[in-house]
């Protein structure tokens, strides 16, 4: 009797365990699992509600100071509309292309589009004296476009300035999802 009693048990109820642990370890990990994305779930709710609470005009001021595409016309347009504003005589304005600027890294693991910015590259070349240059790059700096001066160079000639001013333009630029999603783990 003691000896059916311990073949049953080996033979029957022991694997039954087993298996019944190893459902229990999948529900274990599936609930873990379930939380993660409940809570993913909740945190999108919460900042696209932020999204949505901010007002039209801010949202339309953050595309005009940052926008998302480039139109380099409009820029060597406005580039020369401000030189010519300032009395800065330009001999050339010319589009140099991508500078790249890497997006930042996410330390959240989570599927999500990552945003970086993305840089390009314009030179202006002209002259002026020097007052109206430092009026140039103040104008330079209270413009719908973010701008950052990457180098000026200055050479005097004839009572006046020949400058060659390089500078960035900045874009917002999308990334597209990079995540390796955990296939080995089932779902029930």
């Amino acid at each position: 009797m003691v000896l059916l009693a311990v073949a049953i048990l080996l033979l029957y109820i022991r694997p039954t365990i087993a298996e019944v642990r190893a459902v229990q370890d999948q529900i274990a990990i599936y609930e873990n699992e379930l939380t993660r994305v409940t809570d993913v779930n909740t945190r999108l709710s919460e900042h696209s509600s932020a999204i949505n609470k901010i007002p039209l005009s801010d949202v339309q001021a953050l595309e005009r100071y940052l926008p998302n595409s480039l139109d380099e016309i409009n820029i060597m347009r406005d580039l020369q509309a401000i030189a010519a504003e300032t009395g800065v005589t330009v001999s050339s304005i010319d589009f140099s292309g991508d500078q790249s600027v890497a997006p930042p890294e996410s330390e959240d693991s989570i599927n999500q589009t990552l945003t970086g910015v993305e840089s390009f590259s314009f030179s202006i070349s002209g002259v002026s004296d020097y007052e109206t240059l430092k009026n140039f790059l103040r104008a330079l700096e209270v413009n719908n476009y973010q701008f950052s001066v990457n180098s000026l160079e200055v050479t005097p000639s004839q009572g006046s300035l020949s400058f060659e001013l390089n500078m960035l333009v900045y874009v917002l630029q999308t990334v597209a999802p990079t995540s390796n999603p955990d296939t080995s783990t089932p779902i029930l």
